[in-house]
């Protein structure tokens, strides 16, 4: 169809709705002709690329080019809202879409037709709602909320999961008390059992009283009601009394006769010394049952809080104080510190009896910890001179004494090392095996060339010091390990020496070295000749043995699954992920032992 007769189809179109709904509101109605819905959309969206005379065509039939959401139908739901609420005071939290709708009524007002304000009035319609008000409808949907979580509308002026709110609550009631809330905000709030001050105050007289009863009771079945035993045996009922001493300034006359009358006391008295007292017993009591007085917090949080407060204010406590602690155990910070430096004193010293120096490894966190803490209170000026002694009598190496005898360590092997070579002169490199120290040191100085300080290579030139690798002192080195390799074939049948062959770990070493090196055409051909195999043919060699046991496996029981987490079993699923992946060869021989793509 052409775009010609596709427009006269669709004008006709709208012309038929038009008489059937009276309005063009194709979009909000929703039409079932989906291709007629969007050509009205896109009409009224792009008014600008409508030939003049087809514009003119839709304004003579009255067609809007900006139409207002759907009106008739946001105030069905509003009309509802009315019936069953008395109101049209609608909050966000009750239905969202209708109070912004409501909201856009009171912005637009002006541009609503008669009949449109004549129906809102007639829902008592609040014209007049300020940003004040809708202020309250949100704080008081929140309040909502907050009863239907906890069961009350009590918030709390410090509520910490909404402090606004607890701020907003008082203020209700300090609005309420002067006369500036609305019936209407005072019947909604009501409705939901909100507290007034006054309802505040009978709620905490009628609390009070609860409590007075409680000790008046306790009065009469134990014959007193101080309040330290009180306490201990009803804790929230001692909170209480301390609760009235405390703030007795502010209880009324009538309360403060009503205690009176049952011998209440209003002094504390030394409260602070019958605590300490009690708790000193509860840690003698603990002394006797464990032996030491370090109590731990799991076993007895409040004594152990109790007595790290007096190792904290040691100085303050008083000497009485201190002396009692100290008969039953008690150990002061320095006191602890001291014992524990010796006990690590003790270890290190321990541990250079063991292994002959004081090289700690980090893997002994604590010892390794405490050193450094040394040469750090030594760099300070911090550490006690006898300390300092006890430590450098022991061999300790302070910060600075490390790299003076790491020097002295490479010179001793330097001069070994020259010993050797004017001994054996060129081919000292021959003699460097059954000096395993020194073949590590030489091999260190060629691994750390660029690194070596200028007085290290200075030296090791003045002697002749052989740097490049290609020379006669790595042929040699080479030709030597070639005749090592040759034993090995001998003895085992192949070359493939394992990484982890202990008996000779440089000859495993050098072997996977060949693998990866570019080496001369002629050791290549004396290695080949050897039946070496290169990286390739070791990998190829892996996966034909792999193979080789999956089919081994199957032979004996094709039904046998493959145990997961084992070699076989990973093997088996690279082959499977990257089947396509494979070279064809390899595919072939995995086809033939029934292992295709993805197949389980």
């Amino acid at each position: 169809m052409e775009d010609k007769d596709r427009w006269k189809e669709n004008f006709s179109k709208l012309k038929a709705y038009r008489k059937q709904h009276g309005n063009f509101n194709v979009s909000a109605n929703g039409s079932d002709d989906k291709a007629f819905n969007r050509w009205v959309e896109n009409i009224r969206k792009h008014p600008e690329r409508l030939p003049a005379a087809i514009y003119t065509r839709l304004l003579k039939i009255g067609f809007p080019f900006k139409i207002a959401a759907d009106w008739n139908n946001m105030f069905s739901r509003l009309e509802q809202f009315y019936r069953k609420h008395g109101h049209s005071q609608v909050s966000a939290r009750e239905d969202e879409k209708l109070f912004d709708w409501c909201v856009n009524q009171r912005n637009s007002q002006a541009r609503l037709s008669s009949r449109q304000v004549e129906k809102l009035n007639d829902l008592d319609f609040d014209w007049l709602v300020s940003d004040k008000d809708l202020r309250w409808l949100q704080m008081f949907e929140q309040l909502v909320a907050f009863k239907q979580e906890y069961g009350h509308a009590k918030v709390p002026q410090d509520f910490k999961g909404n402090p606004a709110l607890g701020v907003w609550v008082a203020r209700q009631r300090r609005a309420k008390t002067r006369g500036e809330l609305s019936a209407d905000k005072v019947s909604r709030l009501e409705e939901i059992g909100f507290l007034w001050k006054e309802d505040i105050a009978k709620l905490r007289e009628e609390n009070w009283e609860k409590k007075y009863s409680e000790l008046i009771a306790y009065k009469r079945e134990h014959g007193h009601i101080d309040r330290i035993k009180v306490r201990k045996d009803n804790y929230s009922l001692g909170l209480w009394i301390e609760s009235q001493i405390v703030h007795q300034k502010n209880i009324p006359s009538h309360r403060k006769k009503k205690l009176d009358a049952i011998g209440f006391a209003w002094s504390k008295g030394n409260f602070a010394e019958e605590r300490w007292e009690e708790m000193y017993k509860r840690l003698q009591a603990y002394a006797r049952k464990h032996g030491h007085c370090r109590v731990k917090r799991h076993q007895d949080f409040t004594l152990s809080v109790w007595v790290q407060r007096n190792k904290r204010d040691r100085s303050s406590i008083g000497r009485e104080k201190r002396k009692k602690l100290e008969a039953l155990g008690v150990k002061w910070p320095h006191q602890y510190f001291h014992e524990n430096w010796e006990s690590l004193y003790k270890q290190l010293k321990a541990f250079r009896k063991e292994h002959g120096h004081l090289s700690v490894n980090k893997s002994q966190t604590k010892l390794y910890e405490w050193i450094q803490t040394q040469k750090r209170l030594k760099k300070e000026n911090k550490i006690p001179a006898d300390r300092e002694q006890k430590l450098t009598a022991l061999g300790f190496i302070w910060k600075g004494d490390a790299e003076r005898r790491k020097l002295e360590a490479w010179d001793a092997l330097y001069t070994k090392f020259k010993a050797l070579q004017k001994k054996y002169g060129d081919r000292y490199h021959l003699k460097l095996k059954e000096h395993p120290e020194l073949d590590e040191w030489v091999t260190l100085q060629l691994h750390s060339k660029k690194k070596l300080s200028a007085y290290k290579r200075d030296k090791l030139d003045a002697i002749g010091f052989l740097w490049d690798r290609t020379g006669y002192y790595w042929d040699a080195r080479w030709e030597k390990m070639y005749e090592q390799l040759v034993i090995f074939k001998k003895k085992f049948g192949h070359c493939d020496v394992p990484q982890s062959y202990t008996e000779n770990r440089p000859l495993a070493s050098w072997v996977n070295g060949q693998r990866t090196k570019k080496l001369p055409a002629n050791k290549r051909k004396k290695l080949e000749a050897l039946g070496f195999s290169w990286a390739h043919q070791i990998g190829q060699k892996r996966w034909l043995d792999r193979l080789k046991e999956y089919t081994d496996l199957k032979k004996k029981n094709k039904h046998t699954s493959i145990p997961v987490h084992t070699p076989l079993y990973s093997w088996l699923y690279q082959q499977r992920k990257n089947y396509s992946k494979l070279p064809p060869e390899r595919r072939k021989l995995l086809a033939r032992a029934g292992i295709t793509a993805g197949k389980k």
